[in-house]
Protein backbone atom coordinates (compact mmCIF):
# COMPACT_ATOMS: atom_id res chain seq x y z
CA UNK A 1 0.00 0.00 0.00
CA UNK A 2 1.02 3.67 -0.77
CA UNK A 3 2.02 5.67 1.93
CA UNK A 4 -0.12 7.93 3.18
CA UNK A 5 -0.28 11.14 3.75
CA UNK A 6 -1.64 12.79 7.53
CA UNK A 7 -2.90 16.51 7.44
CA UNK A 8 -3.10 18.21 10.64
CA UNK A 9 -2.60 21.88 12.43
CA UNK A 10 0.92 22.79 13.06
CA UNK A 11 0.82 23.49 16.63
CA UNK A 12 2.88 21.49 18.76
CA UNK A 13 -0.60 19.67 20.26
CA UNK A 14 -2.00 18.89 17.07
CA UNK A 15 1.48 17.38 15.75
CA UNK A 16 1.35 15.19 18.76
CA UNK A 17 -1.94 13.89 18.03
CA UNK A 18 -0.96 13.44 13.84
CA UNK A 19 2.46 11.90 15.18
CA UNK A 20 0.47 9.54 17.29
CA UNK A 21 -2.22 8.61 14.22
CA UNK A 22 1.10 7.87 12.00
CA UNK A 23 2.73 5.63 14.55
CA UNK A 24 -0.38 3.60 15.13
CA UNK A 25 -0.90 2.71 11.43
CA UNK A 26 2.59 1.96 11.08
CA UNK A 27 2.23 -0.60 13.75
CA UNK A 28 -0.77 -2.08 11.40
CA UNK A 29 1.56 -2.37 8.51
CA UNK A 30 0.43 0.98 7.15
CA UNK A 31 3.22 3.57 6.20
CA UNK A 32 2.13 7.61 6.88
CA UNK A 33 3.73 10.88 6.97
CA UNK A 34 2.64 14.14 8.20
CA UNK A 35 1.85 16.94 6.41
CA UNK A 36 1.12 20.36 8.31
CA UNK A 37 -1.55 22.73 6.94
CA UNK A 38 -1.81 26.38 8.23
CA UNK A 39 -5.82 26.68 9.02
CA UNK A 40 -7.96 30.00 9.47
CA UNK A 41 -8.03 29.54 12.87
CA UNK A 42 -4.37 29.70 13.22
CA UNK A 43 -4.51 32.50 10.73
CA UNK A 44 -6.78 34.64 12.99
CA UNK A 45 -5.27 34.81 16.96
CA UNK A 46 -7.21 37.75 18.49
CA UNK A 47 -10.55 37.52 19.16
CA UNK A 48 -13.29 35.38 20.12
CA UNK A 49 -13.72 32.33 17.49
CA UNK A 50 -17.76 33.04 17.70
CA UNK A 51 -16.88 36.65 16.01
CA UNK A 52 -14.82 34.64 12.90
CA UNK A 53 -16.63 31.82 12.51
CA UNK A 54 -16.26 29.31 15.27
CA UNK A 55 -14.00 26.18 15.93
CA UNK A 56 -14.94 25.11 11.95
CA UNK A 57 -12.22 27.51 11.21
CA UNK A 58 -9.63 24.67 12.07
CA UNK A 59 -10.86 22.21 10.12
CA UNK A 60 -12.21 23.23 6.48
CA UNK A 61 -8.58 23.97 4.99
CA UNK A 62 -8.21 20.60 6.31
CA UNK A 63 -10.95 19.06 4.77
CA UNK A 64 -10.44 21.46 1.39
CA UNK A 65 -6.75 19.13 1.48
CA UNK A 66 -9.03 15.69 1.71
CA UNK A 67 -11.30 16.73 -1.41
CA UNK A 68 -8.30 17.73 -3.53
CA UNK A 69 -6.17 14.54 -2.43
CA UNK A 70 -3.56 16.68 -1.28
CA UNK A 71 -3.93 14.63 2.20
CA UNK A 72 -5.76 11.39 2.90
CA UNK A 73 -6.82 11.92 6.13
CA UNK A 74 -6.84 14.25 8.71
CA UNK A 75 -6.22 14.42 12.36
CA UNK A 76 -8.37 16.19 14.74
CA UNK A 77 -9.23 17.10 18.32
CA UNK A 78 -12.82 16.06 18.35
CA UNK A 79 -14.18 19.61 19.97
CA UNK A 80 -13.12 21.46 17.03
CA UNK A 81 -14.78 19.23 14.73
CA UNK A 82 -17.85 20.75 13.95
CA UNK A 83 -21.41 18.47 14.78
CA UNK A 84 -23.10 18.83 11.33
CA UNK A 85 -20.11 17.00 9.22
CA UNK A 86 -20.23 18.20 5.89
CA UNK A 87 -21.68 15.62 3.51
CA UNK A 88 -17.98 14.61 1.14
CA UNK A 89 -16.82 13.37 4.83
CA UNK A 90 -17.15 10.90 7.68
CA UNK A 91 -15.23 10.80 10.63
CA UNK A 92 -13.77 7.07 9.61
CA UNK A 93 -12.24 6.76 13.55
CA UNK A 94 -12.19 7.88 17.30
CA UNK A 95 -8.94 7.30 19.33
CA UNK A 96 -8.72 6.07 22.85
CA UNK A 97 -10.15 9.20 25.16
CA UNK A 98 -7.63 10.86 27.37
CA UNK A 99 -8.83 12.31 30.67
CA UNK A 100 -11.86 14.85 29.25
CA UNK A 101 -11.57 17.24 32.48
CA UNK A 102 -10.17 20.99 32.02
CA UNK A 103 -7.58 22.54 34.38
CA UNK A 104 -7.71 25.65 36.24
CA UNK A 105 -4.63 27.55 35.06
CA UNK A 106 -4.23 30.19 38.17
CA UNK A 107 -0.98 32.12 40.05
CA UNK A 108 0.55 30.98 42.79
CA UNK A 109 -1.92 30.74 45.85
CA UNK A 110 -5.14 30.13 44.25
CA UNK A 111 -5.96 26.40 43.68
CA UNK A 112 -9.88 26.57 43.16
CA UNK A 113 -12.30 28.92 41.02
CA UNK A 114 -13.78 29.85 44.35
CA UNK A 115 -10.40 31.11 45.72
CA UNK A 116 -10.35 34.00 42.70
CA UNK A 117 -10.96 37.64 44.31
CA UNK A 118 -12.83 39.97 43.37
CA UNK A 119 -11.82 41.76 40.08
CA UNK A 120 -9.59 38.94 39.11
CA UNK A 121 -8.64 38.61 35.58
CA UNK A 122 -9.62 35.20 33.70
CA UNK A 123 -8.49 34.50 30.11
CA UNK A 124 -10.79 32.69 27.84
CA UNK A 125 -13.02 33.22 24.92
CA UNK A 126 -14.79 29.80 25.27
CA UNK A 127 -18.14 30.59 25.89
CA UNK A 128 -18.71 27.59 27.77
CA UNK A 129 -16.31 28.01 30.62
CA UNK A 130 -17.08 31.63 31.09
CA UNK A 131 -20.72 31.22 31.17
CA UNK A 132 -19.33 28.31 33.88
CA UNK A 133 -16.86 30.52 35.95
CA UNK A 134 -19.13 33.45 36.16
CA UNK A 135 -21.75 31.39 37.60
CA UNK A 136 -19.37 30.35 40.32
CA UNK A 137 -17.44 33.58 40.48
CA UNK A 138 -19.65 36.31 39.41
CA UNK A 139 -17.48 39.62 40.21
CA UNK A 140 -14.17 38.66 37.74
CA UNK A 141 -13.52 40.04 34.60
CA UNK A 142 -13.11 38.02 31.50
CA UNK A 143 -10.24 38.59 29.11
CA UNK A 144 -9.86 37.36 25.89
CA UNK A 145 -7.44 34.79 25.38
CA UNK A 146 -6.30 32.32 22.81
CA UNK A 147 -3.58 30.77 21.21
CA UNK A 148 -1.78 27.06 22.38
CA UNK A 149 -0.40 26.05 25.65
CA UNK A 150 2.46 27.71 26.24
CA UNK A 151 1.25 30.82 25.10
CA UNK A 152 -1.23 30.59 28.20
CA UNK A 153 0.51 29.55 30.50
CA UNK A 154 3.08 32.07 30.16
CA UNK A 155 0.11 34.76 30.87
CA UNK A 156 0.21 33.39 34.12
CA UNK A 157 3.83 32.92 34.51
CA UNK A 158 3.82 36.15 33.93
CA UNK A 159 1.56 37.91 35.87
CA UNK A 160 -0.67 38.89 32.72
CA UNK A 161 -4.09 37.18 34.00
CA UNK A 162 -4.75 35.29 37.88
CA UNK A 163 -6.14 32.77 35.73
CA UNK A 164 -7.18 30.73 32.74
CA UNK A 165 -8.53 27.23 31.87
CA UNK A 166 -6.78 24.61 29.45
CA UNK A 167 -7.79 20.66 28.65
CA UNK A 168 -6.25 18.48 30.91
CA UNK A 169 -5.90 15.71 27.32
CA UNK A 170 -3.66 18.41 25.65
CA UNK A 171 -1.49 19.12 28.95
CA UNK A 172 -0.53 15.16 29.37
CA UNK A 173 -0.38 14.79 25.59
CA UNK A 174 2.45 17.34 26.00
CA UNK A 175 4.03 16.43 28.98
CA UNK A 176 3.21 19.05 31.22
CA UNK A 177 0.45 18.34 33.82
CA UNK A 178 2.72 18.69 36.60
CA UNK A 179 3.30 22.20 36.73
CA UNK A 180 2.14 23.85 40.36
CA UNK A 181 0.06 26.13 38.61
CA UNK A 182 -2.36 23.39 36.95
CA UNK A 183 -5.26 22.51 39.29
CA UNK A 184 -7.62 19.80 37.68
CA UNK A 185 -11.09 20.15 37.80
CA UNK A 186 -14.11 17.78 38.15
CA UNK A 187 -16.76 17.91 35.96
CA UNK A 188 -19.27 18.74 39.05
CA UNK A 189 -17.50 22.19 39.07
CA UNK A 190 -16.47 22.76 35.19
CA UNK A 191 -18.39 20.17 32.62
CA UNK A 192 -16.17 19.74 29.17
CA UNK A 193 -16.77 20.44 25.67
CA UNK A 194 -18.40 17.77 23.94
CA UNK A 195 -15.86 15.50 22.27
CA UNK A 196 -13.05 16.78 24.80
CA UNK A 197 -10.03 14.67 24.95
CA UNK A 198 -10.71 12.65 21.59
CA UNK A 199 -8.73 12.45 19.34
CA UNK A 200 -10.67 11.55 15.34
CA UNK A 201 -9.80 10.79 12.42
CA UNK A 202 -11.55 12.42 9.15
CA UNK A 203 -11.41 11.42 5.66
CA UNK A 204 -13.47 11.73 2.31
CA UNK A 205 -16.25 9.59 1.81
CA UNK A 206 -14.99 8.34 -1.62
CA UNK A 207 -12.01 6.45 0.61
CA UNK A 208 -14.33 3.61 1.40
CA UNK A 209 -10.74 1.38 1.05
CA UNK A 210 -9.22 3.48 4.01
CA UNK A 211 -12.05 3.31 5.92
CA UNK A 212 -12.37 -0.25 6.17
CA UNK A 213 -8.36 -0.08 7.46
CA UNK A 214 -8.88 2.88 9.71
CA UNK A 215 -11.64 0.47 11.81
CA UNK A 216 -9.01 -1.47 13.35
CA UNK A 217 -7.94 2.43 15.20
CA UNK A 218 -11.68 2.96 16.34
CA UNK A 219 -12.43 3.15 19.90
CA UNK A 220 -16.04 1.60 20.61
CA UNK A 221 -16.51 3.67 23.84
CA UNK A 222 -14.96 6.60 22.58
CA UNK A 223 -17.23 6.72 19.43
CA UNK A 224 -20.36 5.80 21.96
CA UNK A 225 -19.12 9.14 23.91
CA UNK A 226 -18.64 11.55 20.94
CA UNK A 227 -21.56 10.27 19.14
CA UNK A 228 -23.98 10.61 22.64
CA UNK A 229 -22.07 14.58 23.52
CA UNK A 230 -22.35 15.40 19.74
CA UNK A 231 -25.59 14.73 19.10
CA UNK A 232 -26.68 16.92 22.20
CA UNK A 233 -24.89 20.03 21.07
CA UNK A 234 -26.43 18.92 17.30
CA UNK A 235 -30.33 19.13 18.95
CA UNK A 236 -29.85 21.71 20.82
CA UNK A 237 -28.67 23.50 17.51
CA UNK A 238 -25.48 24.48 19.72
CA UNK A 239 -21.84 24.90 18.06
CA UNK A 240 -18.70 24.27 19.15
CA UNK A 241 -18.70 27.67 20.17
CA UNK A 242 -21.93 27.56 22.43
CA UNK A 243 -22.20 27.30 26.23
CA UNK A 244 -22.55 24.10 25.99
CA UNK A 245 -20.79 21.43 27.96
CA UNK A 246 -21.10 17.51 27.45
CA UNK A 247 -19.83 14.62 29.31
CA UNK A 248 -20.65 10.99 28.55
CA UNK A 249 -19.31 7.80 30.26
CA UNK A 250 -19.74 4.57 30.17
CA UNK A 251 -19.78 1.91 32.95
CA UNK A 252 -20.36 -1.87 31.31
CA UNK A 253 -22.66 -1.62 28.10
CA UNK A 254 -24.70 1.75 29.66
CA UNK A 255 -24.20 5.72 28.47
CA UNK A 256 -24.60 8.41 30.90
CA UNK A 257 -24.64 11.47 29.70
CA UNK A 258 -24.20 14.64 31.66
CA UNK A 259 -24.97 18.13 30.23
CA UNK A 260 -25.11 21.92 30.69
CA UNK A 261 -26.52 25.02 29.34
CA UNK A 262 -25.71 28.49 30.68
CA UNK A 263 -26.40 31.95 29.56
CA UNK A 264 -23.42 34.05 28.05
CA UNK A 265 -23.14 36.25 32.00
CA UNK A 266 -23.62 32.80 33.87
CA UNK A 267 -26.41 33.32 35.76
CA UNK A 268 -28.33 30.79 35.02
CA UNK A 269 -27.21 26.98 33.79
CA UNK A 270 -29.22 24.17 33.66
CA UNK A 271 -28.18 20.66 34.19
CA UNK A 272 -29.47 17.32 33.71
CA UNK A 273 -28.29 13.96 32.70
CA UNK A 274 -29.53 10.74 30.67
CA UNK A 275 -28.64 7.55 30.45
CA UNK A 276 -29.25 4.19 28.14
CA UNK A 277 -27.55 1.55 26.09
CA UNK A 278 -23.97 3.17 24.34
CA UNK A 279 -25.34 1.31 21.08
CA UNK A 280 -28.18 4.32 21.38
CA UNK A 281 -25.91 6.80 21.76
CA UNK A 282 -27.45 9.40 18.99
CA UNK A 283 -30.77 8.77 20.91
CA UNK A 284 -29.87 9.56 24.31
CA UNK A 285 -27.83 12.38 23.28
CA UNK A 286 -31.43 14.10 21.52
CA UNK A 287 -33.55 12.69 24.04
CA UNK A 288 -31.46 14.88 26.73
CA UNK A 289 -31.23 17.86 24.42
CA UNK A 290 -35.52 18.16 24.48
CA UNK A 291 -35.40 18.02 28.10
CA UNK A 292 -32.75 20.72 28.54
CA UNK A 293 -35.31 22.34 25.98
CA UNK A 294 -38.43 21.68 28.13
CA UNK A 295 -36.79 23.57 30.50
CA UNK A 296 -36.09 26.66 28.91
CA UNK A 297 -32.42 26.21 27.26
CA UNK A 298 -32.98 28.30 23.84
CA UNK A 299 -33.82 30.96 25.94
CA UNK A 300 -30.01 30.89 27.33
CA UNK A 301 -28.33 30.14 24.23
CA UNK A 302 -26.79 33.11 22.17
CA UNK A 303 -28.97 33.47 18.76
CA UNK A 304 -26.44 33.10 16.45
CA UNK A 305 -26.09 32.31 12.48
CA UNK A 306 -23.15 30.32 12.88
CA UNK A 307 -25.08 26.30 13.08
CA UNK A 308 -23.21 23.46 13.23
CA UNK A 309 -19.77 24.49 14.50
Amino acid sequence: MRTLTIGTRGSPLALWQANWVRDLLSEQGIEARVEVIRTSGDKHQKGPLAAKGGKGLFVKELEAALLEGAIDLAVHSLKDVPTDLAEPFTLAAFLPRADPRDCFIAREGIEKPGQLPDGAAVGSCSPRRISQILNLKPNIEIQDLRGNVETRLNKIREGVLDATFLAKAGLDRLGISDDPLIHPLSAETMLPAAGQGIVAIEISNRSQDLLEKLKILDDANSRHAAVAERSLVRNLGGTCVSPIGAHATIDGETLHLTACVGDPEGKRILRDTGSGPGTEANRIGARLAERLNEQGAQDLLPQSPLSGN
